[in-house]
């Protein structure tokens, strides 16, 4: 094979990953409302959370591990 053939074959490659992935369907997440759920049984100002985001509204390390999804809460 040459070095065009090879170019070639990659860019028909690479067209087919692009083309296939842009089939997958995306995950839509209502932002406020996953927010308020994960931090309902904590002591924090959710308004703020929401508002800034937990990392600028100053939630703890330790927080955002407990109350992440995968921790099953």
């Amino acid at each position: 094979m040459t070095e065009t053939q090879s170019n070639q074959a990659t860019e028909v490659a690479l067209e087919a990953i692009v083309s296939n992935a842009i089939q997958i369907p995306g995950v839509k997440v209502d932002r406020q409302k996953f927010l308020a759920e994960c931090f309902a049984k904590e002591n924090v100002n959710t308004q703020e959370i929401i508002d800034l985001g937990p990392i600028e509204a100053g939630c703890s390390r330790e927080l955002l591990v407990n109350c992440s999804p995968s921790r099953g809460q």
